[in-house]
């Protein structure tokens, strides 16, 4: 199968979703991030206290991204179409279906990071 239609609504309803949970982990990623830019703040202030040279600079932590954006450019092209089925490719099924995109390996690897 190359293709598949969807309700729209239906379609609408399962974006939304996967929108609201990548936010959430998003947003708890975020606070992990914090704490651990505090954390690595303060341990490269407690080092370069007692030092004469060669002091620690900068921190090697890295933000979380979030694709938020994406799901909102896909939501408002659904809400613009007048279409009440929208066809999607297999490519876009993974994507907006399965909440697989491109980018979803990387996202993963920022979980595993921040929330476990």
């Amino acid at each position: 199968m190359k293709n598949v239609t969807l309700a729209k609504a239906e379609l609408i309803a399962v974006i939304t979703s996967n929108q609201l949970t990548h936010n959430q982990e998003y947003a708890e990623m975020m606070q992990a991030f914090k704490v651990e830019v505090a954390t690595e703040t303060k341990a490269m202030i407690e080092f370069n206290a007692s030092r004469e040279k060669d002091f620690r600079t900068s921190i090697d932590v890295r933000e979380p991204m979030s694709h938020n954006d994406e799901y909102d450019r896909i939501l408002s092209m659904l809400n613009m179409s007048v279409d009440d089925n929208i066809t999607l490719s297999q490519e876009e099924y993974r994507q907006y279906v399965l909440d697989e995109w491109s980018w979803a390996g990387m996202f993963a690897m920022s979980k595993t990071r921040y929330l476990n």
